[in-house]
């Protein structure tokens, strides 16, 4: 514990408005302003924030859930996306690619609705598991 809550002492708040015009009352740093709204923490916040906000965006969502196998597959699609952008690349090819893709996941979606089905009738929470 640091000196200010051993001696019964509140701990010092921001000295900054908040932007709904109240006090902030989180708790300062040493130069009297919380994370938030101190300037020496300003990169923090801006790194923090550019985290966040690629952990946050569909492709890293997409990523976590999709399966190990399939990840190959995404990657070559995306790649194709920017070489038909470019003309590296003839639209019909990705349009053949992305096709084949998209039957690619409907087996997935399948498989794992079968799956899903399975362990319900074994679990049975799922009329007759006969």
């Amino acid at each position: 514990m640091d000196n200010d809550t051993t001696l019964g002492k509140s701990p010092p708040v921001c000295r900054a408005t908040r932007a709904d015009g109240e006090p902030c009352t989180v708790r300062a740093l040493a130069d009297g302003y919380c994370f938030a709204h101190s300037q020496t923490t300003a990169s923090k916040r801006h790194t923090a924030r550019a985290t966040g906000g690629r952990n946050k965006g569909t492709g890293a969502r997409l990523s976590k859930v999709m399966p190990a196998s399939l990840k190959p597959i995404l990657e070559m699609l995306m790649t194709s996306v920017s070489e038909v952008h470019a003309g590296d690349l003839d639209p019909r090819q990705a349009s053949a690619m992305a096709s084949l893709a998209s039957a690619i996941g409907r087996l997935y979606e399948t498989a794992e609705i079968e799956q899903r089905l399975e362990a319900l009738e074994k679990s049975g929470r799922y009329g007759d598991a006969s």
